[in-house]
């Protein structure tokens, strides 16, 4: 079911005794994580606030989606591509504030290049 303390009862209770509807209603802005539990809460809850995701848990869901795309690229890719994708994950976690033209240059074999990894093979776009 969950942690204790983090479901949706425990979520319901805390709004209906700690929160008039007047200060349910002057609500505008709620900060959760990307939990259907506290959104849904937040929604039915606080029907004036606008809800914001923090950034935490966006960005980890980001990089774990560009993770899952790097790591299937690499399963498929032969040794030629691999040698192209190689150094990429660090390349692609790296801030782009913090890129110089030396860095993309030594970090993988395929800078300076005009073939972009994605498109080592037409049907296979990431």
């Amino acid at each position: 079911m969950g942690r204790p303390g983090k479901g949706r009862e425990t979520i319901d209770q805390f709004f209906h005794e700690a929160l008039s509807d007047y200060q349910k209603a002057k609500i505008q802005w709620a900060c959760c994580d990307m939990s259907p539990t506290y959104i849904g809460a937040i929604e039915e809850h606080c029907p004036n606030a606008t809800l914001v995701l923090d950034r935490f848990h966006i960005v980890k869901a980001l990089n774990a989606a560009v993770d899952e795309v790097r790591k299937q690229q690499w399963r498929e890719a032969s040794a030629d591509e691999r040698k192209i994708l190689k150094g990429l994950r660090w390349l692609l976690f790296k801030h782009s504030d913090n890129r110089s033209k030396k860095t993309l240059a030594s970090s993988t074999p395929c800078a300076g290049q005009s073939q972009n990894p994605s498109r080592l093979d037409p049907e296979r776009r990431i």
